[in-house]
């Protein structure tokens, strides 16, 4: 891995859950091993920390917890997790990201609890569903949790350079001015 200058690698949930009889040690000497640092992405499939459905989001929250305790046990530098979306049209918005910040908060104080570090990937703004799609919104997230120092992930890999109507580049660059981002390329 050191050849192609890779330091990082990102571990997703649901590659790791599908291998039952790997313990977390194992990830973390063949990290070790490999002079490299992990990240950990949460489950984002039928995730919704901002669900009007009180057992939908707690188990969202359930899962974000137990990737940030796996983040801590294999010693990843972070956990990528996605921020709320809207159950349904008919809901309202402002009861939804109540509970998208309620859910963060709960997950950021494990984080903080186990001296990891969370993060929200901003990825999919062409959707109207998702409650953080613009600069706009990352302000008002980051705002509503201000203890937490909230980082933003910005992937740009998909989506980007189609989007400049939701997300132009001006908003991308004061993003990464004024706020803790990691951007994927």
């Amino acid at each position: 891995m050191e050849e192609p200058g890779f330091d990082t690698v990102e571990i997703r949930v649901s590659q790791f859950e599908r291998q039952k009889h790997i313990s977390s040690k194992q990830p973390n000497r063949i990290l070790k091993e490999a002079g490299l640092a992990a990240t950990v992405h949460v489950l984002i499939r039928d995730m919704n920390i901002a669900s009007v459905n009180n057992g939908i989001r707690r188990e969202a929250v359930r899962q974000m917890i137990e990737a940030v305790n796996f983040c801590a046990e294999i010693e990843g530098l972070l956990v990528v997790v996605h921020p709320g979306k809207r159950s349904s049209k008919l809901e309202d918005i402002e009861e939804q990201w109540k509970h998208q910040i309620d859910s963060l908060e709960k997950i950021h104080k494990t984080a903080a609890a186990k001296d990891a570090m969370v993060t929200v990937e901003i990825m999919e703004w062409e959707k109207a569903e998702k409650l953080v799609r613009t600069a706009e919104d990352i302000r008002r997230l980051q705002a509503s949790l201000p203890e937490f120092c909230l980082p933003v992930t910005l992937d740009t890999t998909a989506r980007f350079p189609h989007q400049e109507t939701l997300f132009p580049p001006s908003s991308y660059f004061w993003i990464l001015l004024q706020a803790h981002c990691y951007v994927c390329l």
